[in-house]
């Protein structure tokens, strides 16, 4: 599953339901770490089939930025049943982002 853009519209629909585990990652074009993060999220998608991974552009969504806080790009956000379990903000490492992703399955 590759990571899908995510926009206020979509959101409820795609990340509060029951038995649904996402990743968010909060991001903007211009951002240099965002760009560093990208290539093992986008990997991440396809080794976890049962997680949706989405991507938020930060210069589109002030509403959802604001909702999360995600003042600090990137930010990943970790939701499971529509309830955030965790958020990681700024460059971390895969270690840190699979244990968050084994705390939403």
């Amino acid at each position: 599953m590759a990571v899908l853009q995510l926009t206020e519209k979509e959101f409820a629909k795609a990340v509060c339901g029951e038995g649904v585990s996402a990743v968010l990652e909060f991001y903007a074009d211009w951002c240099k770490p965002c760009h560093k993060m990208f290539p093992m999220i986008e990997r991440l998608s396809e080794e976890y089939e049962n997680v949706k991974f989405y991507k938020i552009n930060s210069d589109e969504e002030f509403l959802l930025v604001g909702a999360f806080k995600a003042a600090t790009l990137p930010t990943l956000v970790f939701v499971k049943d529509g309830v955030v379990i965790d958020v990681e903000a700024g460059v971390v490492g895969e270690d840190r982002v699979l244990e968050c992703i084994n705390k939403i399955l």
